[in-house]
């Protein structure tokens, strides 16, 4: 079996998560899918919308473990930070992101582009 067959068959990682008390499946992305969602989140410009960011990720990488419903984006956005923080530092790790990947700019954190 080639390399690259071995990678394929390899599955994202998937992580259980509680917080206050509510338990989440955090699934990573591939390189790709991680990709295409940071590019979502960019402005014609190319200046990442930070808040744009953890939106689309917090709805493509987190589920419900019991029956596997999503929310979307802009549900996520309603979410207190005090749950959505703690889980997009397991998003980050698990889609292999660090600090560096996400450089947000200021002034433009927390703006909403459709």
């Amino acid at each position: 079996m080639s390399l690259s067959e071995k990678l394929r068959n390899k599955k994202c990682p998937v992580e259980r998560v509680t917080v206050d008390g509510m338990v989440f499946s955090v699934s990573g992305r591939s390189l790709n899918a991680t990709a295409a969602i940071t590019a979502k989140a960019r402005k014609k410009d190319g200046v990442l919308q930070g808040d744009k960011l953890d939106r689309l990720l917090l709805e493509a990488c987190v589920s419900d473990p019991d029956d596997g419903s999503i929310m979307t984006a802009e549900e996520w956005g309603d979410v207190p930070r005090a749950i959505t923080g703690p889980l997009m530092t397991v998003i980050l790790s698990l889609c292999g992101l660090d600090q560096e990947d996400v450089q947000r700019d200021p002034k433009n954190s927390g703006s909403i582009e459709s």
